[in-house]
């Protein structure tokens, strides 16, 4: 049963969503876990996507955007995608997106990144119900 991890962000800054989100990226590959990052369209793709190999000054995480029309094997560690979630051996998911996914019990763990609006802590709490219904394992983090 996976574990959903909700961080909860004090600004509501679209960059730093994309900051924290590298950062999660950063310590998942660190600890030689496959990533899958859910985000809501090609436009916020390619947006993480260059954050990614930008962030931090000598960091590299080596990712490559999700493209079904290509028939790799997508060794990459981290995999940035958006729309139908592939069928991909990844232990861990972003989900960046804004909607509900289906139950993810394919992936150990599930981080959420939520930025301080209104909105983005609706659609979060949509979420937080739908995986409490999964019966899966939620915690919650104030990230400060």
């Amino acid at each position: 049963m996976p574990r959903v991890d909700f961080y909860l962000l004090k600004s509501d800054s679209p960059n730093e969503r994309l900051i924290f989100s590298c950062r999660l990226a950063e310590k998942a590959y660190d600890n030689n876990s496959r990533l899958y990052i859910h985000m809501d369209n090609q436009q916020e793709a390619e947006a993480l996507n260059k954050t990614l190999w930008t962030f931090r000054q000598n960091s590299f995480i080596p990712h490559q955007l999700y493209n079904p029309a290509q028939k790799d094997d997508f060794d990459t560690p981290i995999l940035i995608g958006y729309g139908a979630i592939p069928a991909i051996q990844s232990s861990v998911v972003l989900n960046l997106s804004n909607g509900t996914p289906r139950c993810f019990d394919d992936f150990e763990r599930i981080l959420e990144v939520i930025p301080s609006d209104e909105t983005s802590k609706k659609l979060a709490r949509m979420r937080y119900k739908h995986y409490r219904e999964c019966n899966y394992t939620l915690e919650t983090h104030n990230i400060g």
